[in-house]
């Protein structure tokens, strides 16, 4: 996943998950006019028990995942559920 800037109008491109049409005289294709990055809780288990970090997200995820191994042990981040994990739930609102 990455961040695709360019010229073209957004409903040509059927691939991108945010996008933003800009029509001024200068350069207006930047990060700055997409909606504000996510926030998620970030934890994994090589992280200090109870410890939390909050991370701002990529502009290219939209969602959180909360997820359990086998051993109960939590992992909190951004993006979809990884396949790895059958215990995962995924949010996309409430985030922080």
């Amino acid at each position: 996943m990455g961040l695709v800037q360019g010229c073209d109008k957004c409903k040509r491109q059927h691939n991108l998950a945010k996008c933003s049409d800009c029509s001024s005289t200068s350069l207006c294709n930047t990060e700055t006019i997409l909606p504000p990055p996510i926030k998620c809780f970030h934890l994994n288990s090589k992280f200090p028990q109870n410890l939390k970090i909050n991370k701002t997200c990529h502009h290219v995820y939209d969602s959180c995942y909360i997820a359990r191994d086998v051993f109960w042990r939590v992992e909190q981040n951004c993006g979809e559920c990884p396949s790895k994990y059958q215990k995962c739930v995924k949010c996309n609102n409430n985030f922080l």
